[in-house]
């Protein structure tokens, strides 16, 4: 068994899914599987695979399933990994050189401390900036709900957890959050904070961040779902204020009534007031959705 799987889903990523494995074959330290997930491709993502499975130096796993979304990618990996530790890298993203080394090394200061759930490394541009901001402090141990941070960073977990923290599926949409996971995990779970980038990453047009805003819009009950969670969790009174607005942007592109959708909010009074907010707000996104 190897100590890290290199989760990676995979959609019609071929023309750049090769930046991800060449980044791999530069680990310093080689005790690691990539598992990638490929959900439903059309382009010829299983061939170049084959192709990358027969050179490497380092165990890949390729699995192909139908087409459902990122989420229920991440959910067939979380059940195929074998491993003591998992983090997800995307399609087209790259880890650096010394990534596996310095996850596993830092680990080791926490196999035994089964409270640790996650310790969370930075994402960086291919610059070197980091993106956002850093940890207010070092190897921190700390509740994910008490710790302030801006922009994507790099999480990697204890793969038993994950095993037990999948993502919900719901019919007819293909996209939710990662957020209502890892805030899932957070409810029982501490994590440990490391300023150390190690996580490569540049923006596509055609990627989920890029999109993120057209995604929700398009799996409205997804983003109601994850807002819901999202503000009653113990977040600081913004973060969850702010969840309650946008639970009521997706509960006007929801195709049920938006009367029935503000009466499921965890926040019911709450909804109702910020409301108004949320519905500016849904008129400036769906202009935005025609325009585009």
């Amino acid at each position: 068994m190897k100590s890290l799987t290199i989760l990676t889903p995979a959609y019609n990523r071929a023309y750049i899914l090769k930046n991800a494995y060449e980044s791999l074959c530069h680990q310093s330290n080689k005790d690691f599987e990539w598992l990638i997930i490929d959900d439903g491709s059309t382009d010829n993502t299983e061939q170049l695979v084959f192709e990358l499975i027969k050179k490497a130096d380092f165990k890949i796993i390729y699995k192909k399933k139908e087409n459902g979304g990122k989420h229920t990618a991440l959910n067939v990996g979380f059940d195929l990994a074998n491993s003591k530790y998992t983090i997800i890298l995307d399609s087209d993203d790259k880890l650096t050189p010394d990534a596996v080394e310095v996850i596993l090394r830092t680990w080791q200061k926490y196999k035994d401390m089964q409270d640790i759930g996650c310790v969370a490394f930075l994402r960086i541009y291919t610059n070197g900036k980091v993106i956002g901001s850093p940890f207010p402090r070092n190897g921190e141990i700390k509740s994910l709900f008490k710790q302030r941070m801006i922009g994507d960073k790099a999480e990697t977990f204890r793969t038993e957890i994950l095993k037990n923290y999948k993502f919900p599926v719901i019919k007819g949409e293909k996209f939710i959050g990662e957020g209502i996971v890892w805030s899932n995990i957070a409810k029982k779970y501490k994590y440990a904070f490391y300023n150390k980038g190690i996580y490569i990453c540049e923006y596509l047009e055609d990627g989920l961040t890029k999109s993120g805003r057209k995604m929700r819009i398009k799996n409205p009950k997804g983003g109601m779902l994850n807002s819901n969670m999202q503000m009653s969790c113990p977040y600081p009174i913004k973060s969850r204020i702010k969840s309650v607005i946008l639970y009521g942007i997706y509960a006007c592109f929801c195709e049920e009534r938006t009367i029935d959708c503000l009466l499921r909010s965890n926040r019911r009074i709450l909804s109702m007031m910020f409301f108004p907010f949320s519905f500016l707000i849904y008129l400036k996104w769906k202009k935005l959705l025609i325009e585009n």
